[in-house]
């Protein structure tokens, strides 16, 4: 096309092979009503890796004036997209992969409102379908809203991502807010983007009526991401102190919620209680069967309408001309499930888990409680040590196993505790991860010591990458114990098989209470003895008694050596 394009059509692609014709046959489709207002567009393909087949595909537009395909070696998505904003020649851009497709209106809409907005804005499809390539699974929806205010958007995105990778804005503002660069365990690109434009002021808004659907492939980035344990990079959205300034909320209690349900219409209660009544008596049923089963399926089919709205239905059914394996049968639509990331819940308890924290920490301790222990008077060692020998650093300590004794144990005061096991204990795994994950990224502290905790060893051992590529020194302190079996008598079991092994490439210095002992892991672990150190624990009397007391003046100087052995900077 000679004329300057108004829009350019950026299309990511790797691996995808033949089903990248199936992605370009939607553009086409979306970009006809572009055409018929008059807005010229040019499409911009960017092959990053790209395999035979795929490269072999997009040959065959070599002599198309409308598009222009580069191959390029970045491994990086957000490098790619990075490269096309910079390539564009339209004022605005619309990035798809070349696996997912589009409804035939997306273009020309998220183009009106783009046109017609006062701010900048970014926009999306309204609705995201996700299947299973070669089916496997049910659908399932996501409907996509519009961005709130900062606030509520910083605690949803703390724990979700709002938006999915397809969007329209501004050439301007991708080349302003460029995509951060992946690698040394970092990843998920689209979140990190969309975080990313929230803490800049971008409006988010969807494009009435219309859908993405999205392929997901068992090969798929996003799965790879969750493989690889990558994390997100620090983001200014999330700045513990920014977070602390809010005053915490609390979440609605369920009296609430069983006050909606008592105030529903009269009709609707009394048609729920016919419901439920007939379905619990067979005679009643048999007799009323025609009747009853008419309102069920009508019960179904109004919320069925709710939960599948009827433009997601239609384009669902259109793009079966394109792609065979989409066509919203009946039992089909039944089976959809939603995806609704909008909860601000996991976002409230990190701003409940962070409040503790007046400045950033320099040194974290991770244990399981604070519960009366060997350890935890271990753990009061170290704290009263640090505190005489870096009086300048700023101390943390998180509990990652729930208690309810946390509060025998008196810490320094100046000493912050994060409640991580109490506070998270609701949650799912893969949420619990996100929130300690969020934490140890956002603090930006490298020096991290693990005292028993089986969650920050497997933390640890998960997220190994971004460890070691971000300069974290971690020390270990690991004690014998014994537990007791029920038939062959009491075993001794320690951290330091498997946990300590699986994290031993990451490990500054293991520290135990014997010299002995220190041989005894040596011995049976094949550690370096250089890196394995014994300490004779001072006793609380010995702690009380420091001034004078020449066991606690020795651990103090042997802590100093130890546990101040470096002063890393913060994590970029």
């Amino acid at each position: 096309m000679a004329s300057k394009p108004v829009i350019s059509l950026l299309l990511t692609a790797h691996r995808e092979g033949l089903v990248a014709h199936k992605t370009m046959l939607s553009l086409f489709d979306a970009a006809k009503p572009l055409g018929e207002q008059d807005a010229p567009y040019e499409i911009l393909v960017h092959i990053d890796n790209g395999d035979d087949a795929t490269s072999g595909y997009f040959a065959r537009y070599d002599n198309d004036p409308r598009i222009s395909v580069f191959h390029n070696h970045f491994g990086d998505l957000g490098m790619s997209r990075n490269f096309l904003a910079q390539q564009a020649r339209g004022t605005y851009v619309a990035f798809l992969d070349a696996d997912d497709l589009v409804s035939p209106n997306w273009l020309v809409t998220a183009l009106d409102l783009l046109v017609a907005s006062p701010d900048e804005v970014i926009v999306h499809p309204a609705a995201v379908l996700i299947f299973q390539h070669s089916g496997g699974s049910a659908p399932v929806l996501w409907l996509q809203n519009p961005s709130n205010d900062k606030w509520l958007d910083t605690q949803i995105m703390l724990g979700h991502n709002r938006w999915a990778a397809v969007y329209a804005t501004t050439r301007e503002l991708v080349c302003r807010l460029p995509y951060q660069p992946t690698g040394k365990g970092i990843g998920y690109e689209d979140w990190s983007f969309n975080t990313q434009t929230v803490a800049a002021g971008v409006r988010h808004a969807a494009a009435p009526d219309t859908v993405m659907f999205y392929r997901k492939r068992n090969n798929s980035l996003l799965q790879q991401s969750d493989q690889q344990h990558v994390l997100q990079p620090y983001c200014d959205l999330f700045d513990i102190m920014q977070i602390n300034n809010h005053q915490p909320e609390a979440l609605p209690p369920s009296s609430d919620l069983a006050q909606v349900s008592r105030n529903r219409p009269l009709p609707l209660r009394i048609a729920s209680t016919m419901v439920r009544l007939v379905a619990r008596q067979p005679l009643l049923r048999r007799v009323v069967r025609r009747p009853y089963e008419l309102l069920v399926r009508g019960r179904r089919l109004r919320q069925l309408r709710d939960r599948v709205p009827p433009y997601v239905v239609n384009a669902w059914a259109k793009m079966n001309a394109i792609e065979r394996q989409l066509y919203p049968t009946l039992g089909t639509l039944f089976a959809v499930t939603q995806f609704q990331p909008d909860d601000p819940t996991m976002g409230q308890i990190f701003q409940q888990l962070v409040r503790p924290l007046n400045t950033l920490p320099d040194y974290v301790f991770l244990v399981p409680c604070l519960a009366p222990s060997d350890v935890i008077q271990a753990l009061l060692n170290y704290l009263w040590a640090l505190k005489q020998t870096r009086p300048d650093w700023a101390v943390a300590v998180i509990g990652t196993v729930p208690s309810l004794n946390d509060s025998a144990v008196e810490l320094p005061d100046d000493v912050s505790y994060l409640d991580f096991g109490n506070l998270t204990a609701g949650l799912a795994d893969h949420e619990r991860d996100i929130l300690m994950s969020r934490l140890i990224v956002q603090m930006r502290t490298t020096r991290w010591h693990i005292i028993n905790s089986e969650e920050a060893y497997r933390w640890m051992s998960r997220h190994a990458r971004y460890v070691t590529g971000h300069g974290y020194t971690v020390n270990v302190s690991v004690f014998p114990q014994t537990v007791a079996q029920p038939t062959d008598g009491p075993v001794d079991t320690e951290y330091d098989d498997p946990l300590l092994i699986d994290i031993y490439p990451l490990v500054n210095k293991i520290l135990t209470n014997s010299e002995a002992f220190a041989q005894e892991i040596v011995g049976r672990n094949g550690f370096a003895s250089s890196r394995c150190i014994g300490h004779s624990m001072p006793t609380e009397a010995d702690r009380n008694e420091s001034s004078d007391n020449g066991i606690w003046r020795r651990f103090v100087d042997e802590i100093r050596t130890d546990l101040d052995d470096s002063d890393p900077p913060r994590a970029k």
